[in-house]
Parts: C-alpha cells; structure tokens; sequence
C-alpha cells in the first residue's frame, strides 16, 4: 500500500486547543453557574456519543478505514449556549490521561522532555502535553509560554515536528499501544460524497482526545493487491484529534473566541514527488564524449510516525550511452549539503552488462545509479528542498538520436511496515535489486512506493546533432533546368570525407563541439552514416578518420554537439581530379522548429565547388559537394576565377615570352 495520505493540521487539538484547555489543574470543580458542562461518562440512553470527521479528496478518503484509542479524557468543562439552542462554545475544559495508557504516555513524555513530568501534572502525562505542547494561553501551572514552538508555529510543515510529534510517534510505538490498537473496533466510517471532495465519519465515541490510526488495505482501495496509486490510496500517519462535548442536548464543537471546530481533521495528499532536468544551457544538446549536468529535485517527505524511513533517486537511462562521472554529485537538503564519508548517503552506479566498450576506461555505460538518502532523511525538516546534482559523461554506446534519462523515487508507504536498522548507528539504507536498480520489497525493507519521471521527460532530453554531405558531377549539375533535377541527380560512390572540430576548447561549452588535434575518430553505425567515438586516443581499429558516402552517395556525420566543423574531401572517384577537392567549414546546431532536430549553416570552398547556405537548412538536407573532371569545369567566380584568370595571364606571359625569344632567334639569324 502507498503512503499518501497525511494530515497537515492537528484539527481540535494543535489547532483549536488555544483557549480550550486554558482551566485549573486537574481536578478542580467548577463553581455552580459558571457555565459548567456535565461531561458524559458513558454512551447510553439518548447520548450516542461524539464523532471525528476527516475530510478531504475523495480520490483519497473513499473506502478507507480506521481504528481510534483514546489517550485524553475531558473531565471539567465549561461553555456558553448558542441562540440556536442546540450548538454551543467551549470556554475551557481540563484533560486527563486515559488509565488504559497511562504508564506508556508517561514513559513517552519522560523521552521527549529528557526528564519527569512537572509536579503539577505527575500521573497525568496527556494533560501536561495538552498544557504545554499544544499552544493555549493561560495555563494551569501560570506559565503562558508555549514550550513547543515548532509544531505551534502556524506553518502546515511544523505541525509535524516537534515535542507533540515525537510522542504522539512514541505512544504509538508502545507495546501497550500496538495491543489496544489491535483489539480495538475497526471504523468503516459513513461517507458524504461532496463531488471531488468527501467526508468520512467516526461515531459512537466518548469525549476526550484520540489518536486515529488509518488501516486501509490496498485491495480495499484499488481492488487489487499490489495495483497502489501513491496518489489515491494508502495509510496516513497517526493523528491526533479531540473531539467536541455534547452536555444538555447541546452540541459544544466550537472554540471560545478562535471559531475553530473540534473533532475535525483535514487529510491531504503527500505522496513524495521527483523531478529530472538537464542544466538548461544543455538541454536537448549533447556530444558524444562530452558531458551531461542533471539535476534532481524533491522534498523531505513526512517521516512522522516513522523509524526507519526509505528514501532514494534512482537514476535510470533509458538505454546505452551515458556514464556515471564518479564523487560529480552534490547532494543538498535544505542549505545543509550532505557528506558521503560521512554516512549521510551513498551512491551506487551500476554498469551495464550490455555494453559494448567497457574494456575502454570511463566509457562503460551505466544502468543506473542509486542515490540513496535513507541514512539521514529523518533528520531534517519536513519539505525541506533535496536538490541532486552530478555529471554523466556520453559513451561511445550511444548510438545517435536523443538520449533519455529518466529517475524513479522509493520511499517508505507505511508505518506498520516500516525498514529496519541496517548498521550499527541505528540508520538504515536501502536494499536494491542489482539487475534493475529498484528498492526490493521484503524482508528489511518495509513497504515501499514509487513515483517516477519518463526518460522521454523534454526537460531530461538531450539530442545528438548531424549532418550530411553528398557529392554530384559538375556537369551534371550544370546542365540541369531547375533545382528537381539537380536533386535527382544521383551521388557518386567512392568519395571519402574528413571532419574536424575547429571551436578552440576554451570556447566550446561542455557537451559541445571543442578543438582537436587533426580529424575526428567515427564508427560505422551503416551504410554512409557514422557516428563520433568518445575514446579519440583509444587504439581502436573500427574507428577510423577517413568516412565513406553510402551506396547511395550521401555521408552522415552524427554523435556530434552544436559547433563549427570543418569538412575536407581525401578521396574522389576514378575518373574526377582529385587536385581541386574542397575543405569548408559547417556549423551545426538545434533546429529552431523543433530542437530535438539538427539543422545547418556551412560556407563555400575555394573554389566554390560547394553549395552554400547562409540560412539553416535542415539536417536531413545533404550538402551538395561537386566533382570536375578538368579545372575547365571550375566556376569562374570567388577563388577558382582567380585561378583560372591567374593561369590564362601565366599562359599568355609565357606566350609572350615564347614569342619573343623566337624573334630574336629569327633576327640573329
């Protein structure tokens, strides 16, 4: 079953108890007229006892079920009569300690306070939490200072932390409390369907304060074991709830002056959720051999009533290509960023078995990697931000397209099945499957429950950048009518190409194209298309610098990141002069349309034998590269008309000179 369910206010007790317990110490009696109520001591005859609303989604209240134990009664209370006549106002009201757990509320108490209770309250431990823990004004020893700040601060998150927090979970963990828990009545409370939202109500109960536990099975709820949604079903924690006192006829469920309505309880969902993104200045860009920054983003889930909590972020590709950076984390909760020699978490990557280059050092890919913070996550405060950053560097398993990285988050579901201690400090971590990276069910484990982020998240996305080239005839080319039939003209076969990163390094952002010494190093992904390796000095004989067009004439280059590359011709086919070939340069980067695509901008060469474009063409438009036979067929503009007109001049100086040095012969003569 999931954990989701949690009350974010103490409804008639941390909320609304600011002015009821505001009486003597136990025991006083109320003087005749001063408003004084009968508090029954029994359900019988007309009095069908009080009642606990709890209200909220209906997606998170239908069907569930419920146990309640009383730990405080009402024994003096006084109050003041509506006009209506049948509701009224709690003025005040004195709370004792239910017999049935009172040596397990006093242990309780002695463990939060570090010491007995105060004189005043001795054998009474509920009455001196309801006195000093639940934030009333004029209490019954004098002292008006609310002695537990935290869970009374006004703040949803703080009512979970606290003095009132740590004995409400150290009465519930009680031998004593897990008895009386367990023997008693099991409350399928009444439903009143409010459209999206739902009330249950618990009857039958005699005044005073309780805490209630939700049972709810998960079959009771989905109709199906083992089919939990974190977001509609599951068990809350234990809360602690006191209800209204009927005396008279007359109903008293409102507090003196602050309105608030007791026996009410607020339950809302909190299942934990994650969040995956790449540095935005990365996002849908990637290299391969470069590097991935990724963040995870959640919260401090609500621990109440927890031991032993289970908390990690597993991060799972979606497939080959990407590699753990080892100690790249930084893991902070809150503003406290935690330490794993310390024992705050631990990290654990896993290669995958499939890869095919794990005998080249750092380019193993991973199968995930597990981040888990279970050791310490009790110890800070309730949606407290947990940010996860780290670096994953792009191996050469990666076989072009977009790379996906999703994260899934474990964490435990419920409190009646909790974790246990896995080290000698009392901490406890995770057990994960090695095969798949999910946190096993089982023995240790309590129960845990999962919400993920789809490796196809955008925001998690990162995309290989490409492009092509195609070589044609000149002559071809120029005899066409119009451009369908320049395109028609089928590339030649043979031609070889090389590419080079011309970015310098210190400008090239990281996962981009970046300066290198001489050609790149691709593998042959098929027919004309390669991809860049990660491992450039790797001697590895399938990679290689000098890349040939496919069957079809046409090279792609893919793996690479957005930049400036440069692009040389080494080898024409038989029959085209191989003395004119041209080197340009291309840049390449997302389409503006759609960024998970790659489009282009490239220049000419000198002699202008390559179709430029001064506006980004997309990448699935080849670069048109053309082939002569004879410098003849050179363009006569840009550098090969200057050629040409620099020949024609050398021709006719040589002409001249030729010229006259046979009219001199002819003179001497």
């Amino acid at each position: 079953m999931s954990f989701k369910t949690t009350m974010h206010r103490l409804a008639g007790a941390a909320l609304t108890v600011a002015t009821l317990l505001a009486l003597a110490p136990l025991g006083a009696a109320n003087a005749a007229g001063d408003g004084a109520l009968s508090v029954p001591a029994a359900v019988a005859g007309s009095y069908t006892g009080e009642t606990i609303t709890i209200q909220g989604d209906k997606a998170m209240i239908s069907n569930h079920k419920f146990k309640v134990v009383r730990i405080g009664t009402y024994v003096n209370a006084k109050g003041t009569v509506n006009e209506d006549g049948n509701t009224g106002v709690l003025n005040a009201v004195s709370v004792g300690t239910d017999p049935q757990i009172g040596a397990e509320a006093e242990t309780a108490l002695k463990a939060v306070k570090g010491g007995d209770a105060d004189v005043q309250y001795q054998g009474n431990p509920v009455g001196e939490v309801a006195a000093k823990w639940l934030g009333f004004t004029a209490q019954a020893n004098g002292d008006t200072t609310n002695e537990d700040a935290t869970s009374n601060s006004g703040s949803a998150e703080n009512a979970w932390d606290g003095k009132l927090r740590q004995f409400v979970s150290n009465v519930f963990y009680s031998a004593k409390f897990a008895s009386l828990l367990g023997s008693a009545e099991v409350k399928s409370a009444v439903p009143s369907d409010l459209g999206d939202k739902m009330t249950m109500t618990i009857s039958g109960l005699l005044p005073g304060i309780y805490m209630v536990d939700d049972v709810t099975g998960e079959a009771d709820v989905t109709g199906k074991a083992g089919a939990a949604d974190p977001t509609t079903a599951g068990n809350s924690i234990p809360m602690l709830v006191s209800t209204a006192i009927t005396s008279g006829g007359v109903i008293y469920n409102k507090i003196g002056s602050t309105g608030e309505t007791l026996g009410l309880v607020d339950m809302k969902n909190d299942a934990p959720t994650v969040s995956k993104e790449l540095d935005s200045s990365q996002t849908n860009n990637a290299s391969i051999g470069g590097e991935l920054h990724y963040k995870l983003t959640g919260s401090v889930p609500l621990t109440t009533g927890f031991r032993h909590y289970i908390y990690t972020m597993v991060d799972r590709p979606s497939g080959l290509g990407l590699h753990y950076v080892a100690n790249s984390e930084k893991v902070m909760v809150g503003t406290t960023q935690l330490d794993a020699g310390k024992g705050d978490y631990k990290v654990t990557p896993h290669a995958a078995a499939n890869g095919q280059y794990q005998n080249i050092d750092g380019d193993d890919s991973t199968d995930y990697v597990v981040f888990d913070l279970s050791p310490s996550i009790m110890k800070f405060h309730y949606r407290d931000s947990i940010v996860i950053t780290y670096t994953m560097s792009i191996t050469d398993d990666a076989d072009g397209g977009p790379l996906g990285n999703g994260v899934k988050l474990s964490y435990s579901n419920d409190i009646n099945n909790q974790p246990t201690a896995t080290d000698s400090n009392g901490s406890t971590a995770a057990t994960i499957d090695p095969s798949t990276g999910n946190v096993t069910g089982g023995a240790g484990n309590g129960s845990v429950s999962s919400n993920s982020t789809s490796p196809q998240n955008p925001a998690s996305l990162a995309t290989f950048r490409k492009f092509s080239v195609i070589t044609k005839p000149k002559v071809a080319w120029d005899a066409a009518k119009d451009k369908k039939e320049q395109d028609a003209i089928a590339g030649l076969k043979g031609v070889k190409y090389e590419l080079s990163a011309v970015a310098p390094a210190s400008q090239a952002k990281s996962g981009e194209a970046s300066a290198s010494d001489g050609p790149l190093k691709f593998i042959k992904l098929g027919d004309g298309h390669y991809k860049k390796v990660a491992a450039q000095n790797a001697g590895n004989t399938t990679f290689v610098k000098d890349l040939e067009v496919g069957s079809d004439g046409i090279l792609t280059f893919d793996g690479l990141g957005e930049g400036d590359y440069s692009v040389k011709e080494v080898i024409r086919p038989a029959g085209y002069s191989d003395t004119f070939m041209p080197t340009f340069k291309v840049h390449v980067k997302a389409d503006a349309a759609n960024a998970a695509k790659s489009s282009y901008t490239n220049e000419s060469d000198t002699w202008h034998l390559v179709e430029a474009h001064a506006t980004a063409v997309s990448s699935e438009t080849p670069i048109v590269v053309l082939a002569i036979t004879s410098i003849s067929q050179l363009p006569l503009t840009g550098g090969a008309g200057i050629v040409l007109a620099l020949l024609v001049i050398v021709l006719l100086m040589v002409a001249t000179a030729m010229l006259v040095f046979v009219r001199r012969r002819l003179h001497e003569e």
